[in-house]
């Protein structure tokens, strides 16, 4: 009796080694887990850091577009008037040594009429 009375005892003991077993099991699967997680996690948080590097880098280049773009514009701008400026001027040139001749062919005139020959 004294053999029943032990083996009545262990019996208890057994499904809690097992289920202690069971947990181990499930904590050790856990924390697979969670290292696959994080592992996870750094991978997409680098992937960001990344994508966020080229994006301040395109950005960058772009606003470098930019600015360059305007300045050669208002360079062009400035170069257009410049043109324009020297064209009225050159066509000015002509109107007025027009308006000097017909001014001296006046005067010209005006003295012979005057003077008697």
């Amino acid at each position: 009796m004294n053999y029943t009375h032990s083996f009545n005892h262990r019996t208890p003991i057994l499904p809690l080694k097992q289920d202690r077993k069971r947990l181990k099991a499930e904590k050790f699967d856990l924390l697979t887990q969670m290292k696959q997680l994080y592992s996870t996690l750094e991978d997409k948080e680098e992937e960001l850091r990344e994508f966020i590097r080229n994006y301040e880098q395109k950005m960058k280049e772009s606003d470098e577009t930019l600015k360059q773009m305007s300045k050669e514009r208002e360079e062009m701008e400035q170069e257009r008037w410049n043109i324009l400026k020297r064209a009225r001027d050159e066509a000015e040139g002509p109107c007025s040594c027009a308006r000097s001749w017909a001014s001296r062919t006046l005067t010209s005139r005006s003295c012979r009429k005057r003077s008697p020959c």
